[in-house]
């Protein structure tokens, strides 16, 4: 019952707190109001009375400060209102001022009741208005989903475009919220998000403001002397709260990022600042992180980001494709699509924009933008070469978004060749992190004829058992393996073995970074099955490619 008392205190007092501050904006405005109403029922009276009495229209005018006081104290102040109008127009005001007849009793009684009647409507309807207008700034300034105070909250409450000389920023992101989504659903770990909420603001100072930035992140601003009295023990003191859902405790991986006092930047950039090195914490696995400027490198990248969806939308994300080769008759088996990113003047490979984009919810978009694109190529290249399959690369957080699979699915039903002439990459390494949800993944595109291939195989931490499980079609030994294989004779070992145990397996094996024409003719005296590398094509455009292959075709006949 504490527990519950107190939650009920604290929302009381954010109410309070919310509507001070509504009060504080139009403070002058209401006791300008509030001046000119008193003044108003004595003037109303004289103009009534110097007009010639309540036998013209005049009175009327006392509608005025009623409703003034209606809007001003609501149902309790109009009523009120119109009881005092109603008493000044009443017994104290003739009929007739220059005969002095005094009016009937029912006459203004009758009157000063409407008076009240108007006064109690009207304030009933602007405390309604009032309520509801708190009610939408409530959630325009507090998260929907956890009731805690967001970034809208902070710009009334401070002056975002002060220097903050004195305040230290600090960005709290937690890495494994979509695991934890996955696992719990998200009403439970919302839960999960709101205790951890209440243990940053114990272990934090007082006075430190504390406010949700999105679903797996805070943002806190405090004072520099506050900071340094914490700063060694903040990330202990969080590692000895414990979480639970359901009575079972929880692993909450999270990340750090501290942005100290600048006399030039604005607490907004010190914010994103806060944010850089948070995902520099995440990266060399720390809990801390202090930003400095050898982050202005991550903060290139997440300007990056910032940048994604407008490429997408832009067109300037595209495709090239590089050939697969059987090498037991060197003919054209497969082609693997490559994403590229016409940024600015140069091009940008996956390895500089995809990890940044797996920081968020773009890679989805970014996949699904590949995939369709690869059917719609595909459709042009079956006309071409019948017997050439595609592949496609997607990305470990793609796992966990069931939508994305569903939309899949349903663009493979809708084509013609129904899925058998398509393959799906992931690396080994995120295939053995998430062996359930990859298998849930692949086991229904494997229901739609997909093929799927472990990437970058040799590089993960894969063993007899994991292999065994995966469900994969081929493996693609790394380009490490493959371009050294003559400078280190135990390469030619460790390919072999990867070639015995995947035919072992049932599986096939791409070698892809092939350069050398020795190192084509140790993979086939190795019993490799597919080729891919600068030796027999590098990525090209969808026009290209269909050249190369038109007149690969022709030297073939």
């Amino acid at each position: 019952m504490g527990c519950v008392k107190e939650k009920v205190t604290e929302l009381s007092n954010d109410r309070r707190i919310l509507f001070d501050a509504i009060i504080e904006h139009t403070k002058t405005f209401r006791y300008v109001i509030l001046t000119l109403n008193i003044l108003l029922f004595p003037l109303v009276f004289a103009i009534v009375y110097f007009t010639g009495g309540t036998q013209y229209a005049y009175l009327h005018i006392m509608y005025i400060p009623v409703m003034m006081s209606a809007f001003l104290f609501g149902w309790k102040g109009g009523v009120l209102a119109g009881l005092a109008g109603g008493f000044l127009l009443g017994p104290f005001m003739p009929l007739d001022t220059s005969t002095n007849v005094m009016q009937p009793f029912m006459n203004w009684f009758y009157r000063m009741a409407y008076f009240m009647l108007i006064g109690l409507v009207l304030g009933y309807i602007f405390d309604r208005l009032r309520e509801q207008m708190l009610r939408m700034l409530n959630l325009h300034t507090r998260s929907y989903d956890t009731g805690i105070i967001n970034y809208n909250y902070y710009l009334k409450h401070r002056n975002i475009r002060s220097q903050g000389r004195k305040k230290v920023t600090m960005a709290l992101t937690v890495n494994n919220y979509e695991q934890l989504t996955s696992l719990l659903g998200r009403d439970a770990y919302i839960e999960v998000f709101k205790e951890l909420y209440e243990a940053l603001k114990t272990v934090l100072p007082d006075h430190a403001l504390v406010f949700q930035v999105d679903f797996h992140r805070f943002w806190v601003e405090m004072s520099a002397e506050s900071f340094r009295k914490i700063r060694d023990t903040l990330a202990e003191s969080l590692d000895n709260v414990t979480f639970y859902s359901e009575r079972v405790p929880l692993y909450l991986d999270y990340s750090i990022g501290i942005s100290m006092p600048s006399p030039t930047r604005t607490m907004h950039d010190r914010f994103k600042e806060s944010d850089i090195a948070a995902m520099h914490a995440k990266k060399q696995n720390l809990k801390i992180a202090l930003y400095h400027d050898d982050h202005l490198h991550d903060e290139l990248m997440l300007r990056r980001l910032g940048e994604l969806p407008l490429a997408l939308q832009n067109n300037d994300l595209f495709l090239e494709y590089q050939p697969l080769i059987d090498l037991k008759n060197d003919k054209v088996v497969g082609i693997e699509a490559l994403v590229r990113w016409s940024h600015a003047d140069k091009i940008l490979y996956p390895n500089e924009f995809i990890p940044l984009a797996e920081e968020s919810r773009i890679i989805d978009d970014i996949t699904l933008w590949v995939f369709e694109r690869v059917l719609k190529d595909f459709g042009h290249l079956h006309a071409i070469a019948p017997d050439v399959d595609i592949a496609l690369n997607i990305s470990q957080k793609n796992l966990f978004n069931q939508s994305l699979l569903d939309t899949m699915i349903k663009r493979i039903e809708e084509t013609d060749f129904n899925g058998r002439n398509l393959h799906i990459e992931m690396t080994e390494s995120s295939m053995m992190k998430n062996r359930t949800s990859t298998g849930m993944f692949f086991n229904k595109l494997r229901n739609h004829n997909v093929k799927i291939i472990i990437d970058d195989f040799g590089t993960g931490y894969s063993s007899l058992s994991c292999l065994r499980d995966l469900p994969a079609d081929t493996v693609k030994i790394d380009r490490d393996f493959t371009m050294n294989l003559e400078d280190d004779p135990s390469l030619a070992y460790m390919v072999e073995a990867i070639v015995d145990l995947a035919h072992n397996l049932h599986l096939k094996v791409i070698a892809e970074g092939v350069e050398d024409q020795n190192i084509l003719e140790r993979l086939k005296a190795l019993d490799c099955d597919y080729a891919q590398g600068f030796l027999y094509a590098r990525p090209m455009l969808k026009d290209d490619l269909f050249v190369w292959l038109k007149e690969r075709q022709k030297s073939a006949a």
